[in-house]
């Protein structure tokens, strides 16, 4: 990987700042965030090891784009990833299930 910007945000590091309560705190990091997938998306040579570096954090914005409680940053998790797929044909993992927990029933917890 040439560009090593991404690697500097180890983890979940990179989306920790999304759990702040300052709408414009969480927007200029989910600009920066774009912005950085973006960039380094379009490098020339894209490869499959480049793909395994970049999973855990399209894996962190798949739970982002269904799960995060702020409406304006999962709408930009999910313009993210469709840009990714269309238009840099990178692979988006899909979600496994569309339920809370594999373990219980949807039935029991909203009986």
């Amino acid at each position: 990987m040439a560009d090593g910007t991404l690697m500097l945000h180890e983890g979940s590091e990179l989306f920790s700042a999304l759990q702040n309560a300052d709408a414009d705190a969480r927007q200029a990091l989910m600009q920066q965030i774009m912005e950085l997938m973006y960039s380094w998306s379009q490098k020339s040579q894209f490869d499959l090891d480049d793909q395994v570096k970049l999973r855990p954090y399209l894996t962190t914005l798949l739970r982002l784009s269904h799960e995060c409680p702020f409406e304006e940053e999962r709408l930009k998790c999910q313009e993210l990833l469709r840009d990714l797929k269309d238009e840099y044909q990178i692979n988006i993992p899909q979600r496994l299930q569309t339920r809370p927990s594999q373990f219980i029933d949807t039935s029991e917890m909203w009986g």
